[in-house]
C-alpha cells in the first residue's frame, strides 16, 4: 500500500513539473526581437530611431519607452502582459495581450477606448 501511495504521489509530482514547464513555455514564447515592417529593423540596437521590439522575460524595449513585465498570465494561447512603463516623466500601467503564431506576433492594447490589432515578426 506505501509503494502504491508513493508511485501515486510521484507521478503527481511529475505530472504538476510538466504542466509548470508547459505554462512556462507559452508564456515565455514572446521573448525576443520583433521587427514591423522591414527585416533591417533588427540590426538596431536598444534606443535607437530605428530598432525591432523586444521582449524579455521582465522588460519591453522599444516604442516610446521602456516597459516592466508585471505579470504575464496565460490565456489559452495567448500572454496577458501587464506592464509598468516610465518616460517623459510620467509613469502608467498598460495591459497587453500577445500570442505567437510561427513567426508571427500578434500584440493587443487599447488605444482611445478601442482594441488594436498589431503583427510582428520575429528577427532572424
Amino acid at each position: 500500500m506505501r509503494t502504491a501511495i508513493s508511485i501515486l504521489l510521484t507521478l503527481l509530482a511529475v505530472n504538476a513539473a510538466n504542466t509548470q514547464a508547459n505554462t512556462q513555455a507559452n508564456t515565455q514564447a514572446f521573448v525576443g526581437r520583433w521587427y514591423s515592417e522591414d527585416v533591417m529593423e533588427c540590426k538596431g540596437k536598444r534606443g535607437d530611431r530605428v530598432a525591432p521590439l523586444e521582449y524579455t522575460a521582465k522588460e519591453v524595449f522599444g516604442l516610446e519607452y521602456p516597459c516592466q513585465i508585471v505579470s504575464a498570465t496565460p490565456k489559452g494561447p495567448a500572454t496577458e502582459l501587464t506592464l509598468r512603463c516610465t518616460g517623459g516623466g510620467t509613469a502608467s500601467t498598460e495591459r497587453e495581450t500577445v500570442v505567437v503564431q510561427g513567426r508571427q506576433l500578434k500584440r493587443t492594447k487599447m488605444f482611445g477606448g478601442k482594441k488594436r490589432t498589431f503583427t510582428q515578426t520575429r528577427c532572424p
